[in-house]
């Protein structure tokens, strides 16, 4: 469904540029790291905003279209406690 929305959105992204954002929670379900190349969001990656608890399992192609990282939690530097 979602992947839908997307497809639907993306000739009306590429003739104006809106939605400015797109943001996708739960991204790792989304664009799982089993997705072999999610053009949706690599043909226009500007905008768009993963949010996900496992960063790990994002499509590695979705990678180099981030720009910016916020992390949070106890493990966010990725120097977990013991």
């Amino acid at each position: 469904m979602v992947r839908e929305l997307l497809g639907r959105m993306e000739p009306i992204r590429a003739a104006t540029g809106r939605p400015h954002w797109i943001v996708l929670d739960e991204a790792h379900h989304i664009v799982p790291r089993a997705t072999a190349q999610p053009a949706l969001l690599t043909a226009h990656p500007f905008g768009i905003v993963y949010i996900t608890v496992d960063p790990q399992h994002l499509a590695s192609s979705v990678l180099p279209t981030i720009v910016r990282t916020i992390a949070t939690g106890d493990n966010a530097l990725g120097q977990g406690k013991g």
